[in-house]
């Protein structure tokens, strides 16, 4: 049985399955994490080595993204038997999608609340768009990808900053 995954990123990147914490391990396998779990139909690994490198990925960035995902697979199903496909974070084409149910992350979260608080204010109820934009709010923790580098960190900060 597949227990869902609720992923963090208004903040530190974190994410849980169940109660149990995933060990998403250090800055560019949690790097390589955010991008999947912000970009939820699937990331190419030449866009994974970009997002997580830019301009001065090295020769074995590739190999390294492959390193990670498998690190990510054993971290998100510890008990999936060796052999068996993760179904959690599968290969699409020459890439990776991390399955997430519906707003299965505080970035979902926080987006669908914000487009709740503007049909509320458009319906007359400032009131309820005040209350769904504090809920909203509250899901901050930080900076978001905080202590992550890299080109697609940079840019999805700069893009969540102007959305909050």
């Amino acid at each position: 049985m597949t227990v869902a995954v609720r992923v963090e990123l208004l903040g530190t990147v974190r994410a849980w399955a169940g109660e149990r914490e995933i060990a998403l391990g250090s800055s560019r396998p949690r790097a390589v994490f955010a991008m999947l779990a912000l970009r939820t139909g699937g990331v190419g690994r030449d866009e994974l080595v970009a997002g997580v490198w830019g301009a001065d990925a090295p020769a074995t960035a590739e190999g390294s993204v492959h390193t990670y995902v498998s690190t990510l697979r054993k971290a998100l199903e510890p008990d999936r038997p060796r052999g068996t496909p993760s179904s959690l974070l599968v290969s699409v084409g020459s890439g990776y999608r991390l399955v997430l149910e519906a707003e299965g992350s505080d970035v979902e979260r926080f987006d669908g609340l914000r487009d709740r608080a503007r049909r509320q204010l458009a319906g007359g109820d400032p009131e309820g768009a005040r209350s769904s934009l504090d809920t909203a709010l509250g899901l901050w923790r930080g900076e978001p990808l905080s202590g992550l580098a890299g080109p697609f960190a940079e840019a999805e900060r700069r893009r969540l900053a102007e959305a909050r």
